[in-house]
């Protein structure tokens, strides 16, 4: 067997000796005062005297030397007054690493500040607890960003996604992470309106397509997601958010698949109903305007000219033909409604027009026995 304190002079193996198996001692106690470097070293390093092990860490200046005794100390109360005592970095990631005491490895990954150190601990093959105290002291953004792309345990990958706040990061987790509360908390962090509408548009998972959509009001977005989204509850949830009849004509025209399309026209058609519906209560009420008494008449106009010279020096008079307002066109008239039921390629949207077709007949018969 070969002896490890070889490599000391005669006087220090001697100190050495004396300091780990004397029986008194105050003369383990007093070896140590004779010795430096290496056979202190060894001393700290191997003895399971408290008092001996402390007094010859406490003369330790190397801090190479006592990151040793760190990483082999059979106490830990010694390994950890070592490591107190070691300032680089690179010595601090080697007790990480090496600690026989994994209580004295997170103590030295809790004194290092150094961020690739950091970042190269959260991938190595150590203990979790270590891993974990690395990657809560793990700030940067790209660093943070590399490691969440090679990390396998969920739970440190969400441990990582909490500390992100670098929002084109933010939105690429939200995209594409394998993990659903990953992309989730990615997704509630992000407050740019530009990168939701990328997260809608993009994203792998179509729960998170749908809560970006969610919060963002941009009309072409829903008209794009209505129209080509391969997920019917995310195409559904975009055209019914549409109120824009020309938007909602759009999905009608150019939408890629038949739900989509049927519901659009439906809709699409009870806005032109209430269109000519309010076109039908406004003529009802000119009507009744002028079946007045001509006195009411008269009076009535004094207090709108009353009115109207009061507002002039704001706003300016309507030109006659502004208020002669023409009836809007509907924007799926019976012939676009006989083209689709005859013409479409979805039975959806064929079957869609026919009933349109139908109330529309209806709600002219019933008009013309108005």
């Amino acid at each position: 067997m070969s002896n490890p304190i070889s490599h000391l002079s005669e006087a220090d193996q001697a100190l050495v000796t004396t300091a780990l198996s004397h029986g008194d001692a105050a003369a383990r106690l007093r070896a140590t005062k004779g010795t430096s470097g290496a056979a202190l070293c060894h001393i700290a390093a191997s003895s399971t005297d408290n008092a001996v092990a402390k007094a010859a860490v406490k003369r330790l200046s190397s801090e190479d030397e006592l990151a040793q005794v760190a990483c082999r100390a059979p106490l830990r109360s010694l390994a950890q007054q070592a490591v107190g005592k070691v300032r680089q970095p690179e010595l601090l990631a080697r007790i990480a690493r090496q600690a026989r005491d994994m209580v004295v490895a997170k103590t030295a990954v809790k004194r290092l500040s150094d961020q690739p150190l950091l970042a190269a601990l959260a991938l190595a093959e150590v203990a979790p607890l270590v891993r974990r105290a690395a990657l809560k002291r793990l700030n940067d953004q790209q660093l943070l960003r590399q490691v969440l792309s090679q990390l396998d345990s969920d739970d440190e990958r969400t441990l990582t996604a909490r500390k992100v706040t670098d929002p084109l990061v933010l939105a690429e987790l939200a995209c594409s992470d394998n993990n659903a509360d990953t992309r989730q908390q990615a997704l509630d962090k992000l407050q740019d309106e530009a990168l939701l509408t990328k997260v809608a548009r993009q994203a792998q998972a179509a729960d998170i397509r749908l809560a970006a959509l969610a919060r963002v009001r941009d009309g072409r977005l829903r008209v794009t997601l209505a129209q080509h989204d391969a997920d019917a509850g995310v195409r559904r949830v975009a055209v019914e958010s549409l109120r824009s009849p020309r938007l909602l004509k759009e999905v009608v025209d150019a939408g890629e698949y038949a739900d989509v399309r049927a519901v659009a026209l439906t809709r699409l058609v009870a806005a032109d109903k209430e269109a000519q519906a309010q076109e039908k209560r406004a003529t009802a009420a000119a009507a009744r305007a002028n079946a007045q008494p001509k006195a009411h008449q008269k009076k009535r106009r004094r207090r709108r000219r009353t009115a109207a010279e009061a507002a002039a020096t704001t706003h300016p008079a309507p030109s006659p033909k502004a208020a002669a307002q023409q009836p809007a066109a509907p924007l799926v008239d019976d012939a676009q409604l006989r083209a689709l039921a005859q013409h479409d390629a979805a039975p959806e949207v064929r079957a869609q027009a026919l009933r349109a077709l139908d109330e529309q007949a209806a709600y002219a018969r019933a008009a013309l026995q108005d």
